[in-house]
């Protein structure tokens, strides 16, 4: 039979069986759904595409991730009243990072739903956490367009509650910042940062950045350009560490480099 399409959300009829399954996977790991169609259409993968008549989770990933944004600021704002502007700024930046996302997706086990073309295996681990990630904001996205916003928002919190009171707890942690005061101290310079690389579509790139202080360079990736200037700058951080175990005449004492 020809698939028919959903003209709400341009999705496809989806078989019983897949149906359950998605039903028992959303009642096993608490996610608030009833509308499985949408959510299948949200748990498939680009390369299942030439089935689909080209349909994807691109769409609902890239308003997932402006509710996911408005979740973690109103969670923010009106729970943690004792934050400053720039600390909630960060806190935001750090839970909405691909890392805790991708974590995220984990938690709730969505490789195991995920719709996949033929040979595609997800094999590489950078491609694996980039899906989680992607399949987590598309299915903020579908719970939104079920049950609004205040649905979205408890869910939401529930899952970053724990994350949230550690970073509270040891606080967040500016490599940036660190390596800054670390290279002033040492070298009287800053580190240079320069993207290198961009992928991805327009609503979800990701930045690959290059760092340089003198003889120390590294690159890494990011899903903004200041996520990945952080991962370049612990990549840094610890190089540094391991030249100040290693050799003698390193210009980093260990308490420097732990301390700061």
């Amino acid at each position: 039979m020809f698939p028919w399409h959903s003209k709400k959300y341009n999705t496809i009829a989806i078989s019983e069986d897949r149906k359950k399954s998605l039903k028992e996977h959303a009642q096993q790991y608490n996610i608030p759904l009833s509308d499985f169609e949408l959510w299948d259409l949200g748990l498939t993968h680009i390369s299942f595409m030439d089935v689909v008549n080209g349909l994807s989770y691109e769409r609902l990933e890239f308003l997932g991730d402006s509710i996911l944004g408005l979740c973690l600021a109103d969670i923010l704002f009106r729970k943690y009243t004792e934050l400053s502007e720039g600390r909630m700024s960060m806190m935001k930046s750090s839970l909405a990072n691909e890392n805790t996302l991708a974590m995220l997706g984990r938690e709730l086990n969505l490789l195991k739903v995920v719709k996949l073309g033929h040979g595609e295996r997800l094999a590489d681990k950078r491609a694996q956490e980039k899906v989680l990630c992607d399949l987590f904001e598309s299915t903020i996205a579908v719970i939104y367009l079920q049950h609004g916003f205040k649905k979205c928002k408890d869910f939401v919190e529930i899952l970053l509650e724990p994350h949230i009171d550690c970073l509270l707890t040891e606080g967040l942690k500016d490599f940036k910042t660190k390596l800054q005061k670390i290279t002033m101290k040492v070298y009287k310079q800053y580190p240079v940062y320069e993207i290198i690389d961009t992928e991805g579509p327009d609503h979800g790139k990701i930045f690959t950045v290059k760092g340089i202080i003198m003889r120390f360079e590294a690159s890494a990736k990011g899903r903004t350009k200041k996520e990945a200037e952080q991962n370049v700058a612990q990549i840094i951080l610890q190089a540094m560490k391991e030249d100040s175990l290693t050799n003698a005449n390193s210009l980093f004492s260990k308490e420097l480099v732990d301390d700061e």
